[in-house]
């Protein structure tokens, strides 16, 4: 049963998002908003459905993962990929949400709100997530998956150590972009793509270069 409680919500989700479009009295509402916050294109309000299908889609897949990867490496990292499966639907789930509402009321000027928040929202989920990257058992699904992190138990869990705090702290950057952004009235896309950016850079890039260096430093340890 569980396997397809995302795809159960998601259904239940998108029959109640049916009946608040419905409710709208509106039959156009702003589908897209330009880098200052005011509404540039208007299309019909049921266009806002595409928002909770791809829940159904995600809850789908999740279930078709869950039948598929009994032989995989799932099992042994079950109750941490639950978990950070289960954050990315509450995220996705606020999100679109947010849109939602927004466009179906006909929000014309949204300012820089919902761009500025955008960040605050991620950064909760990749601190979360991040904060269980030293937890993760070796294996080819979930985690930094490299030639160099699948060939070493060691270098998997070191990497995995450093991206868990490095995760964390590109995560807290993204928020507090977020939040200068609003208490700056920063416009367009500034605060999501400089917090963006720093994530990737010490979330991501710099745990992809350690893996390297440090599996490069046991090779030839091992030659020697």
């Amino acid at each position: 049963m569980k396997k397809f409680i995302y795809l159960i919500i998601a259904i239940i989700n998108v029959a109640v998002t049916a009946v608040y479009i419905n409710m709208s009295p509106l039959e156009f509402v702003p589908t897209h908003y330009n880098a200052g916050g005011i509404a540039d294109i208007y299309s019909s309000k049921w266009t806002m459905m595409f928002l909770p299908v791809i829940l159904v889609f995600f809850g789908l897949a999740y279930t078709i993962y869950c039948i598929i990867a009994e032989h995989t490496g799932y099992q042994k990292n079950k109750k941490y990929i639950d978990k950070a499966i289960f954050a990315m639907f509450l995220m996705f789930f606020v999100l679109f949400w947010i849109l939602t509402v927004i466009c179906i009321e006909g929000i014309y000027y949204i300012g820089n709100l919902l761009t500025n928040f955008t960040p605050i929202i991620i950064g909760p989920f990749i601190i979360f997530l991040s904060n269980m990257f030293p937890k993760f058992k070796q294996n080819g699904i979930f985690g930094i998956r490299t030639v160099a992190t699948l060939s070493s138990e060691t270098v998997w869990r070191m990497t995995h150590k450093l991206g868990g705090y490095c995760g964390v702290a590109g995560g807290i950057l993204m928020m507090i972009c977020g939040i200068a952004g609003i208490a700056m009235n920063i416009g367009g896309f500034w605060a999501l793509f400089i917090g963006l950016g720093m994530y990737l850079t010490i979330g991501v890039v710099v745990p992809f270069v350690y893996a390297s260096v440090i599996y490069r430093r046991e090779k030839s340890t091992i030659k020697d």
